[in-house]
């Protein structure tokens, strides 16, 4: 009896432990403070090879007036990322979304892209969502987009796509095992004249939930190994 009563105990706990956790967000439109890190996200430049990049460090006097920043430096210089808080507008040529943040490159080779890099806070499967946008209205030649390899630091990185006038929208997605501390980034990179490469991001990363489907497949499973075990009892009785 008391062989019984601990097995089914050990199923109903296994049960529950398969109840269904709601999968975390990490969005960096949403969490953008104009402070490293917020959200599991930090910002920078990158060089034209994407191999060397310097976090941004200057959070005032923004290059779009009434956004909140990160840039290279506080003079209304880029390269940079910024979010708008207030409603779509147009500023010189570029038109400023209220979506998504909006990315400028810089206009040598040292600063010539800008990265936004998630690092993983724990060990799990994750989902991830880049789209980009063209936001210069006189857009000339195509801002390249760039991917990094799945992994931790020193980043690999290589072309996903691009924009142009002509295509003006791309996106990707997936998923993958990502250790704490590894990182998931995204590139947008000058091409063409770098003075119209205002780009459009949205950039979200989720932690993995099984389906539905998977969870009663466990429990079934968990179920099945009780009913043996009693069964067994039975017999050895």
């Amino acid at each position: 009896m008391f062989k019984f009563v601990a097995v089914g105990t050990l199923v109903a706990g296994l049960a529950s432990l398969a109840t269904p956790v709601a999968a975390t967000t990490y969005d960096a439109f949403s969490s953008f403070s104009g402070t490293q890190g917020a959200g599991n996200f930090t910002y920078g430049s990158v060089d034209d090879a994407v191999t060397t990049g310097t976090l941004f460090t200057a959070n005032s006097n923004c290059f779009i007036s009434g956004s909140t920043c990160l840039q290279a430096a506080a003079n209304h210089d880029v390269p940079g990322a910024t979010k708008s808080s207030t409603a779509s507008f147009q500023y010189s040529s570029v038109n400023v979304p209220t979506d998504r943040l909006l990315l400028h490159p810089g206009p040598n080779a040292a600063n010539g892209g800008v990265f936004i890099t998630f690092t993983a806070p724990t060990t799990s499967r994750y989902h991830f969502n880049a789209s980009f946008s063209v936001q210069d209205i006189h857009a000339t030649g195509t801002t390249e987009i760039f991917r990094q390899q799945i992994g931790a630091a020193p980043a690999t990185f290589f072309g996903a796509g691009s924009l142009s006038l002509t295509n003006p929208t791309y996106s990707y997605s997936g998923s993958t095992f990502l250790n704490a501390g590894d990182v998931l980034s995204t590139v947008i990179n000058r091409a063409g004249n770098y003075g119209s490469d205002s780009t459009g991001e949205n950039f979200t990363v989720s932690s993995f939930v099984p389906e539905p489907a998977s969870w009663g497949l466990l429990i079934v499973g968990f179920g099945l190994v009780g009913i043996a075990s009693r069964r067994r009892v039975a017999l050895a009785a």
